[in-house]
């Protein structure tokens, strides 16, 4: 008779696997490593301590997609991480966090909902930069106030050319076919009429 073998309480996420093997991560917040073959072969378990609803994700050993930027000079590093700008110090960082199976979670957010919902606000519906912030521009010159984050959030000022400053403003528009917001369930664009229309009559409420 063919033994079954139950691994925890529901799954939260889709599972993932290394190729050699599976993880997949619970309600409960266990993460639990199995090695597929004809008979069940438990390799490890890992207990976050808090529920988990998000799928694990697997380093696998590979560093190439922080390498190659590097050595290509798209990565900068300021303040306390300035140390890491040195090849060697780079390559042994990388080398050290690859070395782990890095399992992602997410958690409760420390405050309550209403901070998260302020918090997205500000990326949902404000522009990338306040007027007020532009603080000069002549001579094909913007200068503009910022918060140095690196230097106990001190307020700033810098200069850029208008060219390199609009560029880095057309960072945050979206591309074409992106969405900023998007709605699901009853407030979906397809049929939030219909479906809006259907929750005030279930609630007897007026339109």
């Amino acid at each position: 008779m063919e033994k079954k073998h139950r691994l925890n309480s529901h799954a939260s996420s889709t599972p993932a696997t290394d190729g050699k093997s599976i993880y997949v991560s619970f309600l409960d917040g266990v993460t639990t490593i199995v090695r597929p073959g004809p008979e069940f072969d438990l390799v490890a378990t890992n207990d976050l301590g808090e529920a988990c609803r998000a799928s694990p994700a697997i380093s696998q050993g590979r560093s190439d997609f922080l390498k190659r930027p590097f050595r290509q000079g798209h990565l900068r590093f300021f303040g306390k991480l300035e140390c890491y700008a040195e090849s060697a110090q780079f390559e042994q960082l990388v080398d050290a966090s690859v070395r782990h199976q890095w399992v992602v979670y997410a958690k409760r957010p420390f405050g309550r909902p209403t901070q998260v919902l302020k918090y997205l606000a500000r990326h949902t519906h404000r522009v990338a930069i306040s007027n007020k912030r532009v603080l000069d521009l002549r001579d094909g010159q913007v200068r503009f106030q910022y918060k140095d984050y690196a230097d106990g959030n001190k307020t700033k000022a810098m200069t850029l050319d208008a060219v390199e400053f609009i560029r880095r403003f057309l960072m945050h528009v979206l591309p074409s076919g992106f969405m900023r917001i998007r709605h699901y369930g009853f407030l979906g664009n397809r049929h939030r009429q219909a479906k809006l229309k259907l929750c005030r009559r279930l609630l007897e409420a007026e339109s």
